[in-house]
């Protein structure tokens, strides 16, 4: 079994298990809007850990918060459950997520990411880093950083 976390669309959190057998069901469940991803994977795929063969993670492109967090999460789960780590991209995550007619179990994306895996053509990675779709929005309040560093000079103390 394969775990799937992609949290490449803001506010929206997408958790798959995608068993070996294309003969069993995919337990899939999004999350609309987005709450605590931590809390909503452990209830998730609390279930399945024993089966965890590896981790799949939508890499990006996404939101900075939402796909960073989403990536962190998928780096942790397979540094500490000792399983492989693959990256996908959004657009090959979602190019085919309708359900298949023949099968309304298993649809054709996961199935698609699951035969990669199996024949060689996703290859597991050490660590994935996430892809932005835009550069990220931080600013500074130029009234608080007036001397040129990065010290807040509202709370300087005498």
């Amino acid at each position: 079994m394969h775990l799937f976390i992609d949290t490449s669309v803001r506010g929206r959190i997408r958790l798959a298990a995608i068993p070996d057998d294309s003969r069993h069901p995919v337990d899939e469940r999004v999350i609309e809007p987005s709450r605590d991803l931590v809390a909503c994977a452990e209830g998730f795929f609390e279930p399945h850990l024993r089966r965890v063969r590896g981790i799949i993670v939508v890499a990006g492109p996404g939101s900075f918060s939402s796909i960073r967090s989403g990536v962190l999460l998928a780096n942790l789960m397979s540094r500490f459950l000792n399983v492989p780590l693959y990256s996908v991209l959004a657009d090959v995550a979602t190019s085919k997520s309708q359900i298949v007619k023949s099968d309304l179990r298993y649809p054709a994306s996961y199935r698609e990411l699951r035969e990669q895996i199996v024949r060689g053509g996703l290859r597991p990675v050490p660590y994935v880093a996430p892809v932005y779709d835009a550069e990220p929005h931080i600013t500074l309040r130029p009234d608080r950083y007036r001397d040129g560093t990065m010290n807040d000079v509202t709370t300087q103390h005498a």
